[in-house]
């Protein structure tokens, strides 16, 4: 009988850290994505938030956007 990977509980944490911070922001958070190596990002707004380590810090890395525009969409 073939065995079942269990997932990580660092991934499942960070996972649960992320979705309450987008219902406690919502409907401000548009978007976000976290990758297998802690990596990830989230659009607040206009306002652009990256964590290097599972969402414990997190650091605004909107760029500069002239003004009448705003940041819609967030591709890397």
């Amino acid at each position: 009988m073939p065995t079942r990977k269990k997932a990580p509980m660092r991934s499942i944490t960070t996972g649960f850290v992320i979705a309450i911070v987008c219902i406690f922001l919502a409907p401000a958070c548009i978007a976000q994505q976290l990758s297998r190596d802690g990596a990830g990002w989230y659009l607040r707004g206009d306002v652009l938030y990256s964590t290097p380590n599972w969402g414990r810090e997190w650091h605004e890395i909107t760029p500069s956007i002239p003004g009448g525009y705003h940041l819609s969409s967030v591709f890397f």
